[in-house]
C-alpha cells in the first residue's frame, strides 16, 4: 500500500510540477511531463543535453 500511495505522489508530481533531475556532469537524466509541454522539448530530445540547455 506504501508503494502505491508512493507511485502515486511521484505521476501526480511528474504531471504538475516543472522539474528534472541531472546527473554529476550536468546532463539531464530526468524531465518531468509538465517540463517537456512547458518548454516545447520531447523527453527524447532534453535526455542526456546539458541542464544549461534551459
Amino acid at each position: 500500500m506504501k508503494d502505491f500511495f508512493k507511485d502515486q505522489f511521484f505521476k501526480a508530481l511528474e504531471k504538475n510540477t516543472i522539474f528534472s533531475r541531472a546527473d554529476v556532469q550536468g546532463n539531464l537524466i530526468f524531465v518531468s511531463d509538465k517540463l517537456c509541454q512547458i518548454s516545447g522539448y520531447s523527453k527524447k530530445e532534453l535526455i542526456g543535453k546539458k541542464h544549461s540547455i534551459f
